[in-house]
Protein backbone atom coordinates (compact mmCIF):
# COMPACT_ATOMS: atom_id res chain seq x y z
CA UNK A 1 0.00 0.00 0.00
CA UNK A 2 1.01 3.05 -0.91
CA UNK A 3 2.26 5.72 2.00
CA UNK A 4 3.25 8.62 0.03
CA UNK A 5 1.40 10.98 -2.00
CA UNK A 6 -0.11 8.17 -3.40
CA UNK A 7 -1.49 7.05 -0.07
CA UNK A 8 -4.86 5.71 -0.12
CA UNK A 9 -4.97 5.38 -4.20
CA UNK A 10 -5.68 2.10 -5.63
CA UNK A 11 -6.99 0.93 -9.12
CA UNK A 12 -11.11 -0.03 -8.33
CA UNK A 13 -10.88 -2.44 -11.05
CA UNK A 14 -7.14 -4.35 -10.87
CA UNK A 15 -6.13 -3.34 -7.25
CA UNK A 16 -2.82 -1.56 -8.72
CA UNK A 17 -0.78 0.58 -6.44
CA UNK A 18 1.95 1.40 -8.95
CA UNK A 19 1.42 3.94 -11.00
CA UNK A 20 -1.66 6.42 -12.17
CA UNK A 21 -1.90 9.21 -14.93
CA UNK A 22 -3.23 11.98 -12.92
CA UNK A 23 -4.45 15.18 -15.09
CA UNK A 24 -3.09 18.06 -12.51
CA UNK A 25 -2.40 21.74 -12.24
CA UNK A 26 0.97 22.64 -11.90
CA UNK A 27 3.41 25.74 -11.17
CA UNK A 28 5.90 26.36 -13.17
CA UNK A 29 8.63 29.36 -13.96
CA UNK A 30 7.88 29.84 -17.18
CA UNK A 31 10.61 31.73 -19.79
CA UNK A 32 10.71 32.06 -23.29
CA UNK A 33 13.33 29.47 -23.26
CA UNK A 34 11.26 26.84 -21.73
CA UNK A 35 10.51 26.19 -17.86
CA UNK A 36 12.51 25.97 -14.40
CA UNK A 37 11.57 22.48 -12.59
CA UNK A 38 8.09 22.86 -11.51
CA UNK A 39 7.35 24.08 -8.35
CA UNK A 40 4.22 22.60 -7.41
CA UNK A 41 1.56 19.93 -8.96
CA UNK A 42 -2.03 19.65 -7.53
CA UNK A 43 -5.23 17.40 -7.76
CA UNK A 44 -8.35 16.92 -5.94
CA UNK A 45 -10.87 14.48 -5.91
CA UNK A 46 -12.42 15.33 -9.40
CA UNK A 47 -8.79 15.26 -11.00
CA UNK A 48 -9.10 12.48 -14.07
CA UNK A 49 -7.09 9.71 -13.10
CA UNK A 50 -5.92 6.45 -14.83
CA UNK A 51 -4.00 3.14 -13.80
CA UNK A 52 -1.55 2.60 -15.56
CA UNK A 53 -1.67 -1.48 -15.22
CA UNK A 54 -5.06 -2.16 -17.01
CA UNK A 55 -5.74 1.57 -18.37
CA UNK A 56 -9.12 2.19 -15.71
CA UNK A 57 -9.85 5.48 -15.57
CA UNK A 58 -12.17 7.86 -13.68
CA UNK A 59 -11.37 10.36 -10.83
CA UNK A 60 -9.64 10.21 -8.02
CA UNK A 61 -12.31 9.86 -5.54
CA UNK A 62 -13.14 6.85 -7.24
CA UNK A 63 -9.63 5.54 -6.52
CA UNK A 64 -9.74 6.10 -2.84
CA UNK A 65 -9.44 3.04 -1.06
CA UNK A 66 -12.38 2.50 1.24
CA UNK A 67 -11.35 1.19 4.71
CA UNK A 68 -14.36 -1.44 5.51
CA UNK A 69 -15.42 -0.40 9.12
CA UNK A 70 -15.56 -3.36 11.94
CA UNK A 71 -19.30 -4.31 11.08
CA UNK A 72 -19.02 -4.37 7.32
CA UNK A 73 -15.94 -7.03 8.16
CA UNK A 74 -18.43 -9.02 10.47
CA UNK A 75 -21.03 -9.03 8.07
CA UNK A 76 -19.16 -10.18 5.18
CA UNK A 77 -17.77 -12.88 7.71
CA UNK A 78 -21.22 -14.26 8.73
CA UNK A 79 -22.68 -14.23 5.14
CA UNK A 80 -19.36 -16.41 4.15
CA UNK A 81 -20.53 -18.76 6.17
CA UNK A 82 -23.80 -19.30 6.90
CA UNK A 83 -23.14 -22.98 8.46
CA UNK A 84 -21.35 -21.28 11.33
CA UNK A 85 -24.34 -18.69 11.79
CA UNK A 86 -27.26 -19.48 14.29
CA UNK A 87 -29.47 -17.02 12.14
CA UNK A 88 -29.03 -18.75 9.10
CA UNK A 89 -31.41 -21.59 7.54
CA UNK A 90 -27.84 -23.93 7.30
CA UNK A 91 -26.60 -23.22 10.32
CA UNK A 92 -24.86 -26.60 11.31
CA UNK A 93 -23.96 -27.71 7.87
CA UNK A 94 -20.48 -28.61 6.62
CA UNK A 95 -18.51 -26.11 6.04
CA UNK A 96 -15.88 -26.48 2.88
CA UNK A 97 -12.44 -26.32 4.66
CA UNK A 98 -10.47 -25.33 1.02
CA UNK A 99 -13.19 -22.89 0.53
CA UNK A 100 -12.67 -21.70 4.24
CA UNK A 101 -8.80 -20.88 4.56
CA UNK A 102 -9.20 -19.19 0.73
CA UNK A 103 -11.68 -16.83 2.37
CA UNK A 104 -9.60 -16.43 5.42
CA UNK A 105 -6.75 -15.98 3.61
CA UNK A 106 -7.83 -12.88 1.95
CA UNK A 107 -9.80 -11.49 4.63
CA UNK A 108 -7.17 -11.77 7.41
CA UNK A 109 -5.55 -8.94 5.47
CA UNK A 110 -8.41 -7.04 5.22
CA UNK A 111 -8.97 -7.17 8.77
CA UNK A 112 -4.95 -6.53 9.84
CA UNK A 113 -5.31 -3.25 7.67
CA UNK A 114 -8.66 -2.06 9.65
CA UNK A 115 -6.80 -2.93 13.22
CA UNK A 116 -3.71 -0.96 11.56
CA UNK A 117 -5.92 2.11 10.10
CA UNK A 118 -6.68 3.05 13.60
CA UNK A 119 -3.48 4.88 15.00
CA UNK A 120 -4.30 6.08 17.87
CA UNK A 121 -5.96 2.20 19.39
CA UNK A 122 -8.89 3.88 19.94
CA UNK A 123 -12.25 1.64 19.99
CA UNK A 124 -15.64 2.53 18.74
CA UNK A 125 -16.63 1.54 22.54
CA UNK A 126 -14.09 3.89 24.04
CA UNK A 127 -15.38 6.60 21.63
CA UNK A 128 -19.16 6.06 22.68
CA UNK A 129 -18.27 6.02 26.51
CA UNK A 130 -16.34 9.51 25.63
CA UNK A 131 -19.84 10.88 23.64
CA UNK A 132 -21.88 9.42 26.44
CA UNK A 133 -20.03 10.95 29.31
CA UNK A 134 -19.84 14.25 26.98
CA UNK A 135 -23.60 13.93 26.98
CA UNK A 136 -23.84 13.14 30.77
CA UNK A 137 -21.37 15.52 32.06
CA UNK A 138 -20.76 18.52 30.20
CA UNK A 139 -22.62 21.71 30.89
CA UNK A 140 -24.21 23.88 28.11
CA UNK A 141 -22.64 26.53 30.08
CA UNK A 142 -18.89 25.23 30.31
CA UNK A 143 -16.81 27.35 28.83
CA UNK A 144 -14.87 24.53 27.46
CA UNK A 145 -17.61 23.08 25.41
CA UNK A 146 -16.47 23.58 22.14
CA UNK A 147 -12.78 22.50 22.52
CA UNK A 148 -14.39 19.21 23.94
CA UNK A 149 -16.91 18.39 21.03
CA UNK A 150 -14.56 19.20 18.25
CA UNK A 151 -11.95 16.76 20.28
CA UNK A 152 -14.97 14.67 20.78
CA UNK A 153 -16.07 14.78 16.71
CA UNK A 154 -12.38 14.28 15.41
CA UNK A 155 -12.19 10.78 17.41
CA UNK A 156 -15.84 9.75 16.26
CA UNK A 157 -14.53 10.79 12.71
CA UNK A 158 -11.12 8.36 13.53
CA UNK A 159 -12.88 5.29 14.00
CA UNK A 160 -15.39 5.81 11.24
Amino acid sequence: MNNNVLAGISCPKCGSVDSFKIYASATFTVHDYGTDHFETVEWDDTAPIECLGCHHHGKVAEFHVKTPSCMELLLQLVETFPPADPASEFFGEEINGCEAVDFLSSFVPIVRDRLDADENGETALEVLKSCWSFIENVADDDPGRNEKFFELRGRVRGIL
